[in-house]
């Protein structure tokens, strides 16, 4: 079965604006606890997951559907095995701080067609911004089309680091904080969301999942950047049948920065 494109990235889209204002309402006031892996969950993280995943059971039959949380069996869903479209869903990105109260945090969405991002939606409740992407039909924020910064002097670059427990950062973080300045807002689906807006120049992960950055692949391609591992090598076609909960490593960034920034990994 095939989809128009406009009408996913419309309805994933709509649906990470009513599912981040659902957790938006409920901030300082969800119960949270500890995973195996020691990060956050809250119940809003449940509770928005589930709402999305209803949303797309009802309206896209046969779709398949890959969220943070575990989830249950939803009528409507077709195993990813079997399904050609396959939604990648993050409740809530940024769950720590929004378990603290910290106000940054993104629900973001994106929709495979055979492992490829075809429509994409990254929005931020607190500052009512959405992100979106259709492939082949450009980037945008609310409505405006978006662009990378790819021409910024180093002094002057931003660049979206995740947070780190480690004492020493990663040796590619040491050598750019010689020339960049780093970031973190503690949500990656926002760095990336903001490399395609040009607010970042850049933005990279080495723990980051299939849903932190799916819809932001996306979002910085549409905008004339590029996406891939921190080998060089692309990331999409993406197998969600397999590889779902496993690490997938990643730098966001305009063409000529992508190609320099590459060279702190070799």
């Amino acid at each position: 079965m095939s989809h128009d494109y406009n009408t996913l990235c419309e309805a994933a889209a709509a649906l990470a604006r009513s599912g981040g204002r659902m957790a938006a309402e409920a901030l300082g006031l969800t119960p949270a606890s500890l995973k195996a892996d020691r990060s956050w969950v809250t119940e809003m993280d449940h509770a928005v997951q589930d709402h999305i995943l209803r949303a797309i059971a009802e309206r896209f039959k046969g779709h398949g559907a890959v969220g943070e949380e575990d989830q249950p069996d939803v009528p409507g869903l077709a195993p990813v095995t079997e399904a050609e479209y396959v939604w990648i869903i993050d409740p809530i990105d940024g769950t720590r701080n929004y378990v603290r109260s910290f106000p940054v945090f993104s629900t973001t969405i994106a929709v495979l067609h055979r492992g490829e991002p075809v429509a994409a939606a990254t929005f931020d409740p607190l500052t009512d911004r959405l992100y979106s992407a259709i492939r082949g039909g450009g980037a945008f924020l609310d409505g405006k089309r978006l662009s990378v910064a790819d021409g910024v002097e180093d002094v002057d670059r931003l660049i979206g680091v995740p947070s780190e427990r480690r004492v020493t950062p990663p040796e590619a973080v040491q050598r750019w904080s010689e020339s960049a300045i780093l970031r973190c807002t503690g949500s990656t689906a926002l760095h990336i969301a903001m490399v395609a807006a040009g607010c970042l120049d850049a933005a990279y992960g080495l723990d980051t999942k299939i849903w932190d950055i799916a819809a932001g692949a996306l979002l910085v391609t549409e905008a004339g950047g590029v996406v891939t591992d921190v080998t060089g090598r692309p990331i999409f076609p993406f197998d969600a049948t397999t590889n779902a909960r496993d690490p997938v490593p990643f730098l966001a960034a305009g063409t000529k920065l992508h190609a320099e920034l590459l060279q702190a990994f070799v």
